[in-house]
């Protein structure tokens, strides 16, 4: 079960290979959207590279002109990745 901007909703593994990858679908099938996120891990010299790609599909024709054009399609994930900053703050002294 995640929580985010559009409330609870039921995710399932589709894929996962410990410690690198996990692929969630949306599970919840009365929703307006639906897909998947695919989590990849890498290790690299100073720390980790998380890389979170968004498949995603948008079945109501209003929802998707908002998310088109009022809230764009990159909020989700940009709020994700500024949670996961804030909880695992960068090391830049191993970016130098």
């Amino acid at each position: 079960m995640e929580e985010g901007r559009s409330g609870k909703m039921t995710l399932a593994v589709e894929r996962m290979e410990v410690p690198s990858l996990l692929v969630a679908r949306i599970a919840d099938r009365g929703l307006p959207f639906g897909g998947t996120w695919t989590y990849e891990i890498t290790p690299i010299a100073g720390g980790t590279r998380v890389r979170i790609t968004e498949d995603g599909e948008i079945y109501n024709p209003l929802f998707r002109f908002m998310a088109r054009f009022i809230f764009g399609y990159e909020g989700t994930i940009a709020s994700y990745m500024a949670a996961l900053e804030k909880r695992f703050p960068p090391d830049v002294s191993s970016q130098k």
